[in-house]
Parts: structure tokens; C-alpha cells; sequence
């Protein structure tokens, strides 16, 4: 009588197991069509907001707009320019690193634009240019960001930035 019980429990604990093997197998499969189902040109909006901020990173160590050329559009560059010129007038630049970018949301307004929002975390200090010495110690700000992104010429760029909100 306790051999039959036992081969029940086994029998419920093995249809207990492939049903949760299938539901993993499920689980995988939907993850893995949704990721390969993601449209490219999104990967491409983020790879070009990725590229903008190494840019901004250089530009500002460098005080030059000169690595933003090829993914930003002249507005702004001519923006990014203006606080290259506060540095300059303080004989500083800025060093900064990015620690984490989310993206919020990525809506295409057209064939030729999109609105890319993000979460990012920075960490930046100001150096003298001629000294090389520190003049504000490290700080880090999370920043909520919506880029404007632009097609020219088969190419996007982003067009603006504009900060939507600041946490210290």
C-alpha cells in the first residue's frame, strides 16, 4: 500500500518539474522574440545618445565642440559652445564621467525625428587649465534628460537637450 502512495508522490512531484520546465521554456522564448523583435532603429537612437555623451565628455575636457561634429546638430554644438567659453573664461575644464543611463522612453515622431527621455547618473569635477590642479572636488547628479534627435542626411543627430529634471 505505502509503494503505491510513493509512486503517486512521485508521479506528482515529476508532472510538478515539467510543468515548470515548460513555463520556463515559454518564459524564455517570449524574452528572447521580444529582444530580437526590437526595432533597430531604436538601438541606433541609443548607440547615438551613448556616442553624444563620450563626445560631451571629450569637449569639455578638451574645450572644444570639435568631437561633438559628427553627432550633434549645430544648435547644439553652439550650445555646448557657450559653456566651453564660461570655462575658458575661468581657466577651468571639466572632467566628467557617466555612471548610468536608462532610457525612459524613445518615441519616433516621424521618419526624420524621435523624443529619447532618460535617466542618467554623472560624475564630474573642474580642473585649472593651466595647473592641472582641482578646483571643485568630485560630485555626482542624476539627471532626467529629453534629447531631441534629428535624420540629416540619412544620419541621426541630436538636435537638443534639454534638462527636465535635476537630483542632487
Amino acid at each position: 500500500m505505502q509503494t503505491i502512495s510513493n509512486n503517486k508522490v512521485q508521479d506528482a512531484a515529476r508532472v510538478i518539474i515539467i510543468r515548470g520546465l515548460i513555463l520556463l521554456f515559454f518564459l524564455v522564448l517570449v524574452y528572447s522574440c521580444n529582444s530580437a523583435t526590437k526595432d533597430p532603429e531604436v538601438s541606433i537612437l541609443e548607440t547615438n545618445i551613448r556616442r553624444y555623451n563620450r563626445a560631451l565628455i571629450d569637449a569639455y575636457k578638451e574645450l572644444s565642440v570639435d568631437p561633438l561634429q559628427e553627432i550633434a546638430s549645430e544648435r547644439e554644438m553652439g550650445k555646448v559652445n557657450m559653456i566651453i567659453m564660461g570655462f575658458r573664461a575661468k581657466n577651468q575644464y571639466m572632467e566628467s564621467e557617466l555612471k548610468g543611463i536608462e532610457f525612459k522612453e524613445i518615441k519616433r515622431n516621424k521618419e526624420d525625428s524621435a523624443d529619447v527621455e532618460t535617466k542618467e547618473a554623472w560624475r564630474f569635477r573642474y580642473m585649472d587649465k593651466k595647473t592641472g590642479q582641482e578646483v571643485k572636488p568630485w560630485a555626482e547628479a542624476e539627471y532626467k534628460l529629453s534629447y531631441h534627435i534629428i535624420k540629416n542626411q540619412g544620419k541621426w543627430l541630436v538636435g537638443t537637450v534639454e534638462f527636465v529634471k535635476e537630483k542632487k
